[in-house]
């Protein structure tokens, strides 16, 4: 049998070799445990999760995620677990490992606005358009933009909403809210389309009748009631506070600009132009009751009863 010979560089690249070859199998091996691992901590978190063990599961769905930290699905199942448990700035660290989906952005574009971020809100509402063209984002860009008083920016979102999808009820009847101001002719062949006869849209529909029928004030005072009871308060502002530099004697609207004040809490404008209301009719209640409101948020509890007697006086004198 021939001898083979070896020389010494040849040695050293067999070992190489073999060396390269055992760390293969070992992190083959190695992979194999983590995948499994990976889906067992996945199984418990799910059992626990069914069963309400919330804390169970985020522990397991951690484990899990500290050997496949690109593993989207539980990135999402751990969001979503603290989306119910109203811990939205965590939710939104472990959706953001999933940026690819519109309807992950989405949901990030939630989160943002209900903790009142709108400019974060918008950011990620416009990257799920980007992705992908839906109805549900346009609509969200465009209550964003009545949160921060840009009705026009609105306005052309809501029409992109209703160009995705034209029976989308919210943003019709967000487009009709804001053609109110707009362009009321426009706002009033919007709205008849409108179907619920609910509270919102029967106030809407008669803001709207009253505007384009040449009562102007008062119809803007029931659209910018609308609008602040819709949290719009920003937008509120701009539709009524331009008509009352015009017109000074109506109780109403200085009551509805009051109101809206409050719920800004700018409560010194509240009181300036709940006082404004109170001169225009001494004896109108809701003026006081609304006075009262703001002295007590303000921490004025002495002047807060002192409206409190008034209403008393005024009903027995009633």
């Amino acid at each position: 049998m021939k001898k083979i010979n070896i020389n010494k560089k040849q040695k050293v690249i067999l070992l190489i070799v073999l060396l390269v070859i055992l760390i293969g199998l070992g992190l083959i091996k190695t992979n194999v445990w983590r995948i499994k691992m990976v889906g067992e901590y996945k199984r418990i978190g799910e059992k626990a999760q069914n069963e309400n063990n919330l804390s169970l599961a985020v522990l397991n769905y951690k484990k899990a995620l500290t050997l496949s930290p690109l593993n989207k699905e539980i990135a999402i199942k751990l969001g979503d677990i603290y989306v119910l448990a109203g811990e939205s700035e965590k939710a939104i660290n472990y959706y953001e490992k999933v940026r690819d989906s519109y309807g992950i952005l989405n949901k990030i574009g939630d989160l943002y606005y209900r903790m009142e971020e709108f400019e974060q809100a918008n950011k990620n509402y416009q990257k799920s358009t980007n992705l992908k063209s839906n109805s549900y984002a346009y609509a969200r860009i465009g209550e964003c933009s009545l949160k921060t008083g840009d009705i026009d920016k609105a306005k052309d979102n809501f029409e992109k909403a209703l160009e995705v999808e034209p029976l989308f009820y919210k943003a019709r009847f967000y487009l009709s809210l804001v053609l109110a101001f707009k362009n009321p002719e426009e706002a009033e062949r919007e709205s008849k389309v409108l179907d619920k006869n609910d509270q919102l849209e029967n106030d809407l529909k008669k803001a709207i009748s009253n505007i384009n029928s040449g009562d102007i004030l008062y119809g803007k005072t029931i659209l910018a009631n609308l609008f602040n009871n819709l949290e719009f308060p920003k937008s509120a502002i701009l539709v009524i506070e331009p008509e009352i530099k015009e017109n000074t004697s109506y109780r109403d609207a200085f009551l509805v600009l009051a109101n809206i004040y409050f719920q800004l809490k700018d409560y010194d404008k509240a009181i300036t132009n709940a006082n404004k209301a109170v001169e225009i009719d001494p004896i109108y209640i809701p003026s006081f009751e609304l006075l009262s409101q703001v002295y007590r948020e303000k921490g004025d509890s002495k002047k807060s009863q002192e409206y409190l007697d008034k209403i008393s006086a005024l009903k027995i004198k009633s």
